[in-house]
């Protein structure tokens, strides 16, 4: 099914098993692989080829106000934050509009980097935590789709070197 034609709703978000209704605008992560840049002689130029191996990742965490409550949040136990971001996923239905598909759940464990500072203001005052992410996990209802564990190296789907090789016999 083409992107444009799906749809999701029923967005909610948990850190540390604490509901955020309507605060959390957004939540961004993107894992990178790591690359060599090679020249040959011959070519035409640069190619940059992944070395199986991922950047240091990051994720975003973006609140549209903040609370006391969340500098708690998101500073106890050294700023280590569990997050689960959860919704459905529709596509368009010629009877009814629109029908469910699937359901996603995003977990990402990681440090804050930038705990919120009090705003004493009258209006509300948008804040995104920065996090650096030792682990993360998508899943939906046919189970898990992508698995980056920095600290203990898991990774889903494996990684298999060579499984699309050449093989050249002279």
């Amino acid at each position: 099914m083409a992107e444009n034609h799906v749809t999701k709703r029923n967005h909610m978000c948990f850190i540390n098993e604490t509901q955020y209704i309507g605060r959390v605008k957004a939540i961004t992560a993107e894992p990178q692989l790591k690359v060599e840049t090679f020249s040959a002689l011959g070519g035409i130029g640069d190619m940059e080829i992944p070395n199986g191996d991922y950047e240091a990742m990051a994720a975003n965490i973006e609140f549209d106000s903040t609370a006391p409550a969340d500098l708690k949040q998101l500073t106890k136990n050294g700023g280590y934050v569990a997050i689960r971001a959860l919704c459905d996923v529709r596509g368009l239905d010629v009877t009814t509009g629109t029908r469910r598909l699937d359901g996603v759940v995003t977990r990402i464990w990681g440090y804050v980097k930038n705990p919120p500072a009090t705003h004493h203001t009258k209006e509300k005052v948008a804040y995104t935590a920065q996090m650096s992410v030792f682990r993360i996990e998508i899943s939906n209802n046919s189970g898990r789709l992508f698995e980056l564990d920095f600290v203990t190296g898991v990774r889903y789907p494996a990684d298999e070197p060579g499984s699309g090789g050449i093989t050249i016999s002279l």
